[in-house]
């Protein structure tokens, strides 16, 4: 007789273990392989060819033809897109420009820089329903490019009274400086508000 657990002696029929517990070889199930260290390798080499694209296409994106990038950045000479140049934002205004104060529609007539003088003259159009006041001493005032600011000649100009409703107003500056005139800046508005205010860039024509 055997006991539990013991092993069979001679010709013994069977083992008594349970299925895939017998410590000796050909009794019960293969015992399983293990997977070693494929499975972290394959993950590793994975992450590493992730990182090698990305240098490449960051390397590549570096290399961009200085030709190329120049085309992208840049707009062709006279395109509408061009950026304007210094000298088209400091340009004179020319005659029939039109710019909105506050209190009006400015339109530059006419302007006139000789020598020591400085004659100017704008239209008022009043779109209210009522007059508006127009004063040459509270409205206008002439600066040149050095700074200085020219003295008004109330005789030789036109320029106070009333602008009638709905209505056009004729103003004409003249202005008196300590030296020839090359530019001049005009500025025109009812208050001292910068938001108030339109400016007129005048200068002397070439000759």
């Amino acid at each position: 007789m055997m006991g539990p657990g013991q092993p069979p002696q001679g010709g013994g029929y069977g083992p008594p273990w349970p299925q895939g517990q017998h410590p000796q070889p050909g009794y019960g199930p293969a015992p399983k392989k293990k997977r070693g260290c494929l499975l972290p390798l394959l993950g590793v080499f994975g992450a590493l060819l992730s990182i090698a694209l990305i240098i490449s296409k960051c390397d590549s994106s570096l290399k961009q033809p200085p030709a190329a990038a120049a085309q992208t950045d840049t707009p062709p000479p006279g395109s509408a897109s061009s950026a304007p140049t210094a000298a088209s934002v400091t340009a004179a205004d020319d005659a029939g420009t039109e710019k909105r104060s506050a209190q009006f529609l400015v339109t530059l007539k006419d302007a006139t820089l000789r020598g020591k003088l400085a004659t100017v003259t704008f239209l008022l159009k009043n779109d209210r329903d009522k007059e508006s006041a127009v004063s040459s001493l509270m409205m206008f005032q002439a600066t040149t490019e050095d700074g200085d600011r020219g003295t008004l000649d109330p005789g030789e100009g036109s320029c106070d009274g009333a602008a009638p409703p709905h209505g056009v107003f004729k103003c004409k500056l003249v202005y008196a400086f300590d030296k020839p005139v090359k530019e001049l800046t005009v500025r025109v508005g009812a208050t001292l508000r910068s938001d108030d205010a339109v400016f007129f860039r005048i200068k002397a024509s070439a000759k």
